[in-house]
Parts: structure tokens; C-alpha cells; sequence
């Protein structure tokens, strides 16, 4: 959507393709374009909805279409806050502790769970990302303070109707965290 400049972690300078609409530009920058100017601050972007209650917070990971913004949705009607969704960045606190920036007040939403009382609204933006989804400007409370990661879970898609949990340990969960990045199509092997 555009060539873009990262500057030491500090400013992205970009020039818009032609074929570029300016939705997709926006979405593109505050996805792409954040997540390496973390990364450049030695800070990881997580493709992850993430959710906080109590001053801990729930990042809810996965492939595209696995359900992120779904179980947020479901979370936040049960006292939840949101803190970001698609993208959140984490930075170490302490020895063992991370802790999650919060990111823009919107979420991103399949047609398909769409409420019906946005489609008629004008601050709903059609991005598309090949998966059919609207930027919906989040309705509730926001939280705008760092907060304490207290777990996060990776949502896959299974055939069939019976769903799993399953707690990862070692080697299996230090991969499905950076299978969670952002940027893991840019690092490649890195």
C-alpha cells in the first residue's frame, strides 16, 4: 500500500501507492508500520487481541479467522476492557513479567459479526485485508495505562466442533509465541 522508511524506532516516513486507498494505507501503517517501529525499540508487537481486568491483562492470539476478536468481544461483555486489538505491544517488566502497551480504540470485525446498529454508521471502515472486515471504533472503556500480561492464549482452527484447551510448556511455547509476532513474515528465520 505504500514504501515506508523506519528511522531508528523514532519516525516512519512513507510515500502512498497509487493504487492505494487511504483505509488501507491507515490500516497497513498502524499494523506494519508500528509493529517494526517497536521492533526497532526492542519492543514486540503480537498479532493478538488483548483484554484487561483487575490490572491484568488476557492477550487472545492467532491466525486470521481463528476467533481473536470474537472471544474479546464475549470478554468485554463480561467487565473486560479493551486494551488493543490485532496488534499490542509487550515489553519486559521485571524478571519474568511482561507488560502490554494498550493500542487504538478500535476493533477489527468480520462482516460477519458485525453488530447491525454499525451498519449504517459513518465511523465504520471497510478494510477488507482479503478476510471481509470493518474498523468499528470500540463503544466501551478503553484502558490507557500499561497493565501486567497475565496469560496468554493461541487460538487455532480444528475441524469439528469440540474445542480444546491446552496449556503449552517449553520449546512449544516459546514457538507459538513468535509464531505470534507481527513482524514474523519479515524476519523469516531470524
Amino acid at each position: 500500500y505504500c514504501y515506508m522508511l523506519m528511522e531508528r524506532g523514532e519516525a516512519i516516513y512513507y510515500e502512498k501507492k497509487e493504487s492505494s486507498t487511504e483505509e488501507l494505507l491507515n490500516a497497513f501503517l498502524l499494523g506494519w508500520g508500528i509493529s517494526v517501529l517497536f521492533y526497532q525499540r526492542d519492543r514486540l508487537a503480537i498479532h493478538c487481541s488483548c483484554v484487561q481486568k483487575d490490572g491484568e491483562a488476557i492477550l487472545i492470539s492467532g491466525d486470521s479467522g481463528s476467533g481473536k476478536s470474537t472471544a474479546t468481544s464475549e470478554l468485554l461483555k463480561h467487565g473486560y476492557s479493551l486494551v488493543a486489538d490485532d496488534i499490542a505491544v509487550v515489553r519486559p517488566f521485571g524478571e519474568k513479567r511482561l507488560l502490554v502497551a494498550p493500542a487504538f480504540p478500535y476493533q477489527k470485525i468480520c462482516r460477519d459479526a458485525l453488530p447491525e446498529d454499525m451498519w449504517s454508521s459513518d465511523r465504520v471502515v471497510y478494510i477488507d485485508e482479503n478476510r471481509d472486515k470493518f474498523l468499528v471504533p470500540y463503544q466501551g472503556s478503553f484502558s490507557e495505562e500499561e497493565v501486567l500480561v497475565r496469560a496468554m492464549y493461541i487460538l487455532e482452527i480444528f475441524p469439528g466442533e469440540k474445542a480444546e484447551l491446552k496449556e503449552l510448556a517449553g520449546g512449544e511455547k516459546f514457538r507459538a509465541c513468535m509464531n505470534s509476532l507481527f513482524i514474523k513474515p519479515l524476519l523469516g528465520e531470524k
